[in-house]
């Protein structure tokens, strides 16, 4: 029976080692184009009746509200090829990666102390291997000196598997594994604070296990299209502090199929003058079951999106300033100024895999 392990693995996977990573290609992330979504949508008169939408006005008051987060969560990750075959002994294209990610958490109140955790990794695809037959390289990595984890990708099925025969495809599935475990520490971290949080990112990444607190996903890349006729003009014509009313749409977290029911709304953070019509919009969503257990009513959605405007970072010189919230940005850089330096982390992981 094959084993994958530490000392043996670039071997065994006929895995060429490289550092040309001067054509490291972001595209592979995917996900650019804005996607029509409107079917998704389950009420979009949760609020108002869409015929009679209208931006609802900035209430700057309402971010006193005592309901709001004190805690805002981010998580970061960053990763190289280090090695790869278009084919190894059992017939499947192979890509490893190597990389760190960390999730942090930041809280208003100045007396208490930001959170954070840092993790080492290496992602590949493990096409044809069980388990057991993976579990000595996650021991090996998990023991080293500097400890790795072992972001693990294999097909489930068999249109997984046809993907798992494509070399490009492969490439893009290992470096969205990274994302998807960085996404699922975030969560894990969401769960360990238990108290209300703002969370870079959708809800259903997020997500508790039941709704007994508040968390609010801030959405900055608006890369789905949820709105037609009067409720998309509306969008449009926000100034800045307004929203609108908040709608009701249904999604899916990643690969376990779990549906979830979600209420959003979109808020404007900066003024269209400085950013056009279609610029310094965040998407907003919490769980219709924490909406509707609580008896909540409109007033909280204008006060997140009185909180958030006025949180909205005024650094000019950050790419996403017109949708990003300070406290967020804050702990994203605290994460990326903790990290190593990228090309450094992928040599030290060679090393350890080449000894």
């Amino acid at each position: 029976m094959p084993i994958l392990r530490q000392s043996s693995l670039l071997n065994d996977l006929n895995a060429r080692p490289y550092t040309n990573w001067g054509g490291e290609d972001d595209a592979l992330l995917g996900d650019t184009e804005l996607v029509d979504n409107q079917q998704s949508v389950l009420d979009i008169n949760l609020e108002r009746d869409a015929g009679n939408w209208q931006p609802i006005a900035y209430s700057p008051e309402l971010a006193d509200d005592p309901r709001l987060p004190n805690w805002f969560l981010d998580g970061a990750v960053t990763s190289l090829e280090i090695a790869g075959t278009a084919r190894d002994n059992l017939g499947y294209p192979r890509i490893l990666r190597a990389g760190q990610m960390g999730v942090g958490a930041t809280c208003r109140l100045g007396n208490i102390p930001n959170r954070k955790k840092f993790w080492r990794f290496v992602a590949l695809n493990t096409s044809g291997y069980s388990s057991q037959e993976i579990a000595p390289l996650r021991n090996d990595l998990q023991s080293a000196v500097i400890p790795h984890e072992l972001l693990s990708w294999r097909p489930t099925n068999d249109n997984e598997e046809e993907m798992a025969q494509d070399l490009m495809t492969v490439r893009a599935l290992v470096r969205n594994e990274a994302r998807d475990q960085m996404l699922l520490r975030e969560q894990e971290f969401v769960r360990e604070l238990a108290e209300p949080v703002y969370a870079d990112g959708r809800y259903v990444d997020h997500a508790p296990l039941d709704d007994s607190f508040l968390v609010i996903g801030v959405i900055k890349s608006q890369r789905a299209r949820y709105l037609g006729n009067r409720p998309l003009e509306v969008l449009y014509s926000l100034n800045q502090g307004e929203r609108t009313p908040a709608f009701l749409i249904e999604r899916r977290r990643g690969q376990s199929g779990v549906n979830y029911q979600i209420v959003t709304f979109y808020v404007r953070l900066t003024s269209p003058d400085i950013v056009g019509p279609s610029g310094g919009l965040a998407r907003i969503e919490l769980s219709e079951r924490y909406f509707q257990n609580r008896d909540t009513d409109s007033q909280l959605l204008d006060a997140i999106a009185a909180d958030l405007t006025q949180l909205r970072t005024r650094d000019v010189t950050y790419a996403r300033g017109a949708v990003t919230v300070e406290p967020i940005r804050l702990i994203e850089r605290e994460l990326h100024l903790i990290f190593r330096d990228t090309q450094m982390t992928a040599i030290e992981t060679m090393r350890l895999l080449d000894g």
